[in-house]
């Protein structure tokens, strides 16, 4: 399991992921709430002027009044039996502005399951804001002007564009779904990983083992013999949607957060998968702590 759990996480809207991770003593589920919640708000007033935002073209970032503040986001997600968590840690508050790995679980055949909490920069500074608008656009708005395609295009590329990926292939075009009043875009993919280096040659494309050279301790120093290795095809279905999230700073602005869930496994194993798929596609949730409680309840049930 060692070399499947140093697949690097997803790169997405940023050039660099940060991660914080501890451990848990819980083997059987995943329940990571917030800490502390406060006082349900309503978010009508908040969700209008968002609305305006958007139609306006983008050209501004919402203001919200005190009183329209959202409560802050827990999650949650029920793990299939004997599956064994690797590395978890609770929700970041507000003000952390940086991507984070909440969970890295998995089984003994190569299954495995992330799940990120990843901040979304909107000023016009940042050169992902569009592309961080289109997203809130798509997942907070009732009648959006972006389509899932154009949404399921923008998030994909994140994992076509790592350097492992040899080859990346969509499959369908996604399916939404709605919790809670909660929206979540699901899309699933092929993605063969090439550990070594890809070399195009006069037949195509090959993954050859990487020249290391040099003299660090504990790096081999491999001689370029042309070696080739082969590649590993994973099948991946994601969990994606944005909430609001307040931010503990003095002027009290938004944040708006990206949780992505990954669940991936060999390609050829993923047939064998579909009751511990589902069990994880219909727990996931993002919500206050008396959504997730009503959630859960629900769940086990």
């Amino acid at each position: 399991m060692a070399g499947l759990r140093a697949r690097p996480a997803v790169l997405l809207l940023a050039s660099t992921i940060y991660f914080v991770l501890q451990g848990s003593d819980d083997k059987s589920a995943a329940f990571s709430n917030v800490a502390e919640f406060r006082d349900e708000k309503k978010l009508t007033g908040r969700r209008d002027a968002l609305a305006a935002s958007m139609l306006a073209g983008f050209s501004s970032s919402p203001t919200f009044a005190e009183e329209s503040k959202p409560p802050p986001r827990g999650w949650q997600m029920k793990l299939p039996e004997g599956w064994e968590i690797y590395k978890q840690f609770g929700v970041p508050g507000g003000d952390e502005m940086r991507t984070k790995e909440l969970l890295l679980a998995g089984d003994s055949k190569g299954t495995e399951v992330k799940v990120l909490r990843i901040p979304l920069q909107t000023t016009p500074q940042d050169p992902d804001g569009t592309a961080a608008l289109t997203l809130i656009e798509y997942f907070q708005i009732p009648f959006p002007r972006v389509t899932r395609k154009t949404v399921v295009d923008s998030l994909s590329k994140a994992f076509a564009r790592q350097k492992a990926t040899y080859a990346f292939e969509l499959e369908g075009d996604g399916e939404d779904r709605m919790k809670d009043k909660q929206k979540y875009l699901l899309y699933e993919f092929d993605l063969t990983r090439c550990e070594g280096r890809q070399v195009f040659g006069t037949n195509g494309k090959i993954c050859q083992r990487r020249d290391v050279g040099g003299t660090a301790v504990s790096v081999p120093a491999w001689s370029d013999t042309g070696e080739i290795l082969d590649t590993k095809k994973y099948h991946h279905l994601t969990i994606n949607t944005v909430t609001p999230e307040p931010t503990q700073t003095a002027r009290e602005a938004f944040s708006e957060v990206l949780w992505i869930v990954d669940i991936s496994a060999p390609a050829d194993n993923w047939g064998n998968l579909t009751k511990q798929v589902a069990t994880m596609t219909k727990t996931f949730a993002v919500g206050t702590v008396e959504q997730l409680n009503a959630g859960r309840n629900t769940s086990s049930s």
